[in-house]
C-alpha cells in the first residue's frame, strides 16, 4: 500500500439512522461515489449486518486523506451521508500492522 505523500489513513464509521431507510437508487448513488474515490486515492469500505435478511445498519470505510478536514468532507459528500440516512464519525486512523508479500 502507497499513499501519496504526506495523505494519512482515516476510518469511517457510518450507522443507520434509524427512522430512515435509504432506497436502493441512495446506495446505488453511495456506491458510486466511493467507486470514484477509489480511482484517485487509496479506498476500502463495506457494510456490517446481514445482507439476506436486507439488514444493514453500519458501514466502514478506510481511506486516505491529507487531513481531518478533507477527511470529514468526503464522508459528508457521499450521499448516503448527506441525504441523512447515516450518521458518520471520522477519526484518524493509525496502522499498527500491515503485511505485504
Amino acid at each position: 500500500m502507497k499513499l501519496k505523500d504526506g495523505n494519512d489513513l482515516y476510518v469511517r464509521i457510518d450507522s443507520r439512522v434509524k427512522m430512515r431507510a435509504a432506497m436502493h437508487q441512495d446506495a446505488l448513488d453511495s456506491m458510486a461515489y466511493l467507486q470514484g474515490l477509489a480511482k484517485e486515492r487509496y479506498l476500502l469500505a463495506g457494510i456490517c449486518g446481514d445482507l439476506d435478511a436486507r439488514h444493514i445498519d453500519r458501514a466502514l470505510v478506510i481511506y486516505e486523506a491529507k487531513d481531518l478536514e478533507e477527511a470529514k468532507k468526503l464522508a459528508q459528500d457521499d450521499p448516503i451521508v448527506s441525504r441523512g440516512f447515516y450518521k458518520t464519525e471520522v477519526q484518524k486512523w493509525n496502522l499498527m500492522t500491515f503485511e505485504h508479500d
